[in-house]
């Protein structure tokens, strides 16, 4: 019998390159022991890609050092110059005794190697495994020479300390960067934050979250590169637990926005944000309000209201007032014109009657929406009686669904749809309930012979009949079953004949 021919290996060294430029580094540097086709490949990949690693004592930490020296070492030996993406994701663990030293030594040998190659890609990603944290721990100081990488498109960082770098500098400037994450980095002021912003033309994408200052300067000092800031070409901002006032009028032409509003804040440079269909916002304080007046195309709007400070802190409850609800003298544009999507989150953290009147508002005003999803993580039968005392038959509830989540502390998740749900079902998806999720607004149909039941569903009071053919929207818990409420059909309907059925019997399920 003729041996098999190697079709892989026969491929262009270009093509196999580009395959294992998808793997990991380690696991592409495995495949040299293959055959002496696959040898020095690995030495040829343009992406080095370091992720998933943890280094849990000094000597891990030592021998990941010297991986990525020999590594380095080894591709500038074959005259391989070619660096586009340089990924380092690494946890590690801090010791009192090595709070000031760097996490990982070679990082700055590293970094400096790949800027001289252009690299176009980089995401540095420290983590600690410690927790908590040692005291006394100082972030890692991030390589400067980073900051003359004229060819970057990408910069992800991750727990570090930017310092012995000034952003006025003559020169400084990414020309090419369209996506900024910054998680957990301290800058020196706040001025240096926003002098950063102001060196990145061509922004598309910017991400922040923990970023704050060692040092306070005076609002004279950066009144000038505050208000000249102007990020044109941004569509994406997420940004979160910053310790700088970002402008507004900087993100004009967001398409996704996801921001947090404090007490100090002043909305004064609002611009109008007409691109902008994606809202997330805290809406503890109602000045969110005067936000929404400036969104007239918005499309999904999340509301929540705790910060990392309530996530942090062991007990918030009565740790917050708030107002009453009053209704806006105007209503928001978007609202009765395009918001389909609304999300609701940490409802009734703060005061009940105050989100059961937001959310009624929502309701009454909203004449497109076709979802509304409320998370709330205290099991509050008002939310489901008032809530649903909203008519079905009210015209803006036609087409649109409630579903009101229980997100109890074990993280089982529990729901109840409301509105116009005209039918239930029962499947069985097996033992991964995260296909749930997977499988939103697919068209099914039940096997008739195995479908019928004399189980009675209630939504709000009402009887919802059972159904053979749907589509998947969304699933309540009656009688510890998970059931699944579907919508009325307006669209042609894609069978799958053997999706399996209901495990449960008895009104209990298996």
């Amino acid at each position: 019998m003729e041996p098999c021919e190697d079709r892989i290996s026969n491929l262009p060294d270009d093509i196999l390159c580009h395959i294992l430029s998808f793997n990991p580094t380690k696991n592409a540097v495995t495949t040299s022991i293959l055959s002496k086709r696959w040898t020095h490949l690995w030495r040829c990949v343009p992406i080095l890609d370091f992720t998933d690693i943890k280094l849990r004592d000094c000597e891990s930490i030592l021998l990941f050092n010297q991986f990525v020296d020999y590594f380095m070492l080894s591709r500038e030996a074959t005259g391989n110059h070619s660096i586009d993406s340089f990924i380092v994701d690494v946890e590690y663990a801090a010791s009192r005794n090595h709070v000031t030293s760097l996490s990982i030594p070679n990082l700055a040998k590293w970094v400096n190697l790949v800027v001289q190659r252009k690299v176009k890609n980089l995401h540095l990603l420290l983590n600690l495994l410690n927790d908590p944290i040692p005291p006394g721990f100082l972030l890692p100081k991030l390589p400067n020479t980073i900051f003359s990488c004229k060819t970057l498109v990408t910069l992800r960082l991750s727990w570090f300390h930017v310092k012995g770098f000034s952003f006025s500098s003559v020169g400084f400037g990414f020309p090419l960067l369209k996506t900024l994450h910054l998680d957990r980095v301290m800058f020196v002021d706040e001025r240096e934050i926003l002098l950063l912003l102001d060196g990145c033309p061509v922004l598309q994408d910017f991400k922040s979250s923990d970023v704050y200052t060692s040092n306070v300067v005076t609002e004279e000092s950066i009144n000038q590169v505050f208000h000249n800031l102007s990020l044109s070409k941004l569509i994406r901002a997420d940004i979160i637990d910053v310790n700088c006032d970002i402008p507004m009028k900087a993100l004009f032409n967001s398409e996704f926005l996801r921001i947090q509003l404090w007490e100090a804040y002043t909305p004064y440079d609002l611009p109008t944000f007409n691109n902008l269909t994606h809202l997330v916002i805290n809406y503890y304080l109602d000045m969110f309000i005067e936000v929404l007046h400036h969104c007239p195309k918005l499309q999904i709007l999340e509301l929540y209201q705790k910060t990392q400070v309530d996530w942090d802190e062991e007990n918030t409850e009565g740790g917050k007032e708030q107002e009453n609800w009053v209704d806006p003298k105007s209503t928001p544009q978007f609202l009765s014109l395009y918001l389909r999507t609304c999300t609701i989150r940490d409802f009734a953290f703060v005061d009940l009657q105050h989100d059961l009147m937001l959310a009624r508002y929502i309701l009454n005003n909203a004449r497109v929406l076709q979802t509304m999803t409320i998370w709330s993580d205290k099991e509050q039968p008002q939310i489901e009686k008032e809530l649903s005392l909203i008519p079905m038959e009210n015209e803006v509830m036609y087409g649109c669904a409630l579903l009101i989540m229980l997100s109890a502390p074990t993280g089982k998740t529990v729901g109840l749809v409301n509105g116009s749900v005209y039918g239930w079902g029962i499947m069985d998806v097996g033992d991964n309930i995260e296909l749930v999720n997977e499988i939103a607004n697919a068209d099914f149909s039940f096997r008739k012979r195995r479908s019928s039941s004399t189980m009675e569903v209630k939504v709000g009071g009402h009887i919802i009949p059972q159904v053979t053919p749907f589509k998947y929207f969304g699933f309540i818990v009656q009688n510890d079953i998970e059931i699944v409420a579907v919508k009325n059909q307006r669209e042609n309907q894609v069978s799958v004949s053997e999706m399996r059925m209901l495990r449960w019997m008895s009104g209990k399920t298996k």
